[in-house]
């Protein structure tokens, strides 16, 4: 279905509206199966209000056809959805509900996405990761969560989720091998956006480490992968890395040029979290080195 996505564009209010449809009619499978394959569409363009209008449809008709699986599915989405606007307590909220109503595999991707949630909520509250020794309270939950899913993924061969997890343990410990482990299985799976991901991640933690060359061959990466596919949010993303990096450098014009591509892009798809964090970017930039964006 990401895939798919792009191309669906300009069929978005059709397929929203035909969501709502589908719940007036009482054809409720229809509903909620419609909405939940829309996500990647909404997340991959930032469509946040089509996203919440169908969840909460789809979420109702699951409810109606008693569909617990597929409740829980569009709980998870809606968890997604938390995170991407930096909602994560309404996330984590999300995902806990959505657990009892699954087992096995749908259980772990739930787990996985509750670790995700709550090493993002840990980041926020200390500044940033932190790497190495005893993780106190949610960083120490989110590992836990992690290690969970591993297991689960592991035992039961589902490759992407091992490729998906193994990039979130590694994006935690700041553990290289984990992250290219992770690498390697997206580009064996064929999945562009994964591979994408895992290079954003490698480049921040090169970042990290001040191996800024090292950092920015995988920003260039993953930015060739995404005006490839046409993925201008997730460009976006990369270009504050970018940006970053430029900014470690003294490369005063790079970063300049880099964060007004990334601000123009946020407020062309309506990104305020985007365009909030290219600003707090920008401000540090003007503090350390006098820079006027």
């Amino acid at each position: 279905m990401r895939r798919e996505a792009r191309g669906l564009s300009a069929e978005r209010r059709f397929l929203v509206a035909a969501v709502a449809d589908f719940h007036r009619a009482g054809l409720y499978e229809a509903a909620w199966r419609l909405a939940f394959y829309l996500t990647p569409l909404f997340e991959l363009g930032a469509h946040h209000d089509d996203w919440h209008a169908t969840t909460a449809t789809g979420l109702d008709a699951a409810r109606a056809a008693g569909h617990r699986h597929g409740e829980a599915l569009l709980l998870r989405g809606l968890a997604d959805l938390h995170r991407a606007e930096g909602r994560m307590e309404a996330a984590a909220a999300a995902l806990r509900a959505a657990q009892p109503l699954v087992d096995g595999l749908e259980l772990a991707r739930i787990t996985l996405r509750l670790g995700l949630v709550q090493a993002a909520s840990a980041a926020a509250r200390s500044g940033g990761p932190q790497r190495g020794g005893a993780r106190p309270g949610r960083l120490g939950e989110a590992e836990r969560a992690f290690v969970r899913a591993l297991q689960v993924f592991e035992e039961a061969g589902d490759r992407r989720g091992r490729a998906d997890t193994l990039r979130a343990l590694g994006s935690l410990r700041g553990d290289e091998a984990a992250l290219r482990e992770s690498l390697a299985a997206y580009q064996e799976l064929g999945d562009p956006r994964g591979e994408a991901e895992a290079l954003l991640d490698l480049a921040r933690l090169h970042l990290a480490a001040g191996r800024h060359a090292q950092a920015r061959d995988h920003v260039e990466r993953r930015l060739r992968i995404n005006r490839r596919l046409g993925d201008r949010l997730p460009e976006a993303v990369a270009l504050l890395v970018r940006a970053e990096i430029e900014l470690d450098l003294g490369d005063l014009d790079g970063v300049v040029e880099t964060l007004a591509r990334a601000m123009a892009e946020f407020d062309r798809l309506g990104d305020a979290q985007g365009r909030a964090g290219a600003e707090r970017l920008a401000q540090e930039a003007r503090k350390r080195r006098g820079l006027r964006i």
